[in-house]
């Protein structure tokens, strides 16, 4: 009998073993998993860097191209630059609006007015204000169907044409020539120096020529220099006042 109960145990006791040498198993192949993901997801964030670091890249040679054709850093306010930038945090979206209106910690009280420019913390042009409160604003960034401005490629003194919002499809110069050459890449800047709008702001690249469908006209496609949600911190243009 006790041979019996001994065996029992012992049975136990190696099925027990077993047991945990799976679970052990398991997890270790658990880990070896979760180590891989591990691995993809840094190869992933390394990928996603050295992109980004190619994009700005891009951008800062653009904004020295803006800065060579307008003769100053748009950035930059100088003793006889008329506008000013106030300093202004995007703090949210208002509700039941589109993706591109983005509400702004500035307003009348920081001589925020409808019209005035927006842009980055480098002097990129990224929208203008369509809305004003006391304590705050509403912006619409430039692929908004709702934002329009005239501009000039930066190579050009010219005006070339008005730049259209087309939402998710970017914006683009609309009702050019059909004759109108544009070198893939060219810097937009802003054009026309307007009452709350000043001129030779960098705005995005040319992506290409498209022939309107009528083959009347032609469009320039454009992509942003700085995409409006990736935004945290703007500047808005305001005219100086008069001392």
């Amino acid at each position: 009998m006790r041979a019996k109960h001994f065996v029992l145990v012992f049975g136990m006791l190696l099925l027990a073993m077993m047991l945990s040498s799976s679970i052990e198993w398991a997890m270790v192949r658990v880990l070896e998993k979760t180590a891989l993901r591990s691995l993809v997801s840094a190869r992933v964030s390394s990928d996603d860097i050295a992109a980004n670091v190619l994009r700005v890249s891009g951008q800062l040679n653009a904004c020295q191209q803006a800065e060579k054709a307008s003769g100053a850093s748009p950035s930059t306010a100088t003793k006889n630059d008329p506008f000013v930038r106030v300093p202004a945090d995007i703090i949210g979206e208002p509700p039941d609006q589109e993706f591109d209106r983005l509400i702004l910690n500035v307003g009348m009280r920081d001589g925020i007015a409808l019209g005035n420019a927006v842009v980055d913390e480098k002097g990129v042009y990224v929208g203008r204000i369509v809305d004003v409160r006391n304590e705050s604003a509403i912006m619409v960034g430039v692929v908004s169907e709702l934002h329009k401005v005239t501009v000039r490629i930066a190579t050009a003194e010219r005006p070339l044409g008005m730049l259209q919002g087309r939402g998710v499809s970017g914006a683009a110069i609309t009702y050019l020539d059909r004759n109108t050459d544009i070198q893939h890449g060219a810097l937009v800047m802003t054009a026309e120096r307007e009452g709350t709008l000043p001129a030779g702001l960098p705005i995005g690249l040319v992506d290409q020529l498209v022939d309107d469908p009528s083959g009347a006209f032609r469009e320039a496609r454009m992509s942003t220099l700085v995409p409006v949600e990736h935004l945290e911190h703007v500047g808005v243009l305001i005219r100086k006042q008069p001392l």
